[in-house]
């Protein structure tokens, strides 16, 4: 699926669910059945960082504000589906960039990178 608003842009191999909408402020869902995802980030001399990983996620909830002044999102990673089971969450400039979602044999890819 290909979900795209704005500058903000989603490719998940899992469905996109959107759970709310109110004057630009979006909320993304998918149910990634308590699988690990590896989660990519863009790296630099700001992130050295390359790879995370977290075991048994729920799901994803993007929240995001499709407006030109504020191209943020945050990215929640859910151990059941409401929101303050996250154990793991990141705010993310999308604004040129673009996150994926791979489903794999074993693992899940999640990937925040250049457009």
């Amino acid at each position: 699926m290909f979900y795209k608003k704005g500058n903000f842009e989603l490719e998940s191999d899992y469905e996109i669910r959107v759970l709310r909408e109110e004057l630009g402020d979006i909320d993304l869902y998918m149910d990634t059945d308590d699988r690990v995802i590896n989660l990519f980030l863009p790296t630099g001399k700001d992130n050295p960082i390359s790879r995370l990983q977290l075991p048994r996620v729920k799901g994803v909830l993007i929240r995001f504000w499709d407006h030109e002044d504020n191209q943020t999102a945050t990215i929640h990673f859910l151990r059941n589906i409401d929101l303050q089971s996250h154990f793991l969450n990141f705010e993310f400039d999308y604004k040129g960039h673009k996150i994926m979602i791979e489903n794999k044999d074993f693992y899940i890819d999640c990937i925040c990178k250049e457009k």
